[in-house]
């Protein structure tokens, strides 16, 4: 994020344009201009899934959030614990890396089918690591560690390689701001609320 502020560029235009809307205190009507905003994307169906789909991957990210605390439950000093939920920190941020990769390769081999298809390879192979990863006790300190690095760099593609790109191509140009804020406020809202009651619940 800090790289994206540093480095993005926003037209004048537009900078100016929103500067004097708050400026003049039509703070209404630009809450009216959102919510045109978003009635024109909630349109497209393919938002709509979209939507759907990053609300249940919020609420998933959200519950793994409590890794660490599992692996100190499984005998796991607390750095080593730390450690393994590390370097599944560092298999995310290959995972983007890579995602978008991947993603852009398989829409230019099928424009249609290609990012979904690495958004199926990415839950296809996050599956059976996420099994194994939460399932297999007593687990090793090494193999622990490798299956938690390969479950995060396999779930990160669908964001990065299927998600944000498709939403750029759904919906038009000037609504790219408003779909991709409304889409990721349902994702957190949701993994906020469900994501850590639900983890709660389920370990009484």
């Amino acid at each position: 994020d800090d790289a994206v502020a540093v480095f993005m560029k926003v037209p004048q235009r537009l900078a100016g344009a929103s500067q004097r809307g708050f400026e003049s205190g039509r703070r209404g009507e630009l809450v009216t201009q959102e919510l045109l905003n978003l009635r024109a994307v909630w349109s497209v169906n393919t938002f709509k899934l979209i939507l759907i789909q990053g609300i249940f991957s919020g609420m998933t990210m959200s519950t793994l959030n409590f890794a660490s605390m599992y692996f100190q439950y499984c005998n796991f000093s607390d750095v080593q614990a730390a450690a393994i939920d590390r370097i599944g920190s560092f298999g995310l941020a290959l995972g983007f890396f890579l995602g978008g990769w991947v993603g852009d390769r398989l829409m230019a081999w099928s424009r249609f089918h290609g990012r979904p298809l690495a958004a199926q390879i990415s839950l296809l192979a996050a599956i059976p690591l996420s099994y194994y990863t939460y399932s297999w006790y007593p687990l090793e300190l090494e193999p622990a560690a490798a299956l938690n690095f390969g479950l995060w760099f396999s779930c990160s593609w669908v964001e990065a390689g299927v998600a944000r790109p498709m939403l750029t191509e759904i919906v038009a140009p000037e609504y790219w701001a408003s779909a991709f804020a409304w889409a990721w406020l349902a994702n957190f809202f949701f993994a906020a609320m469900f994501g850590a009651p639900v983890v709660g619940y389920l370990a009484e």
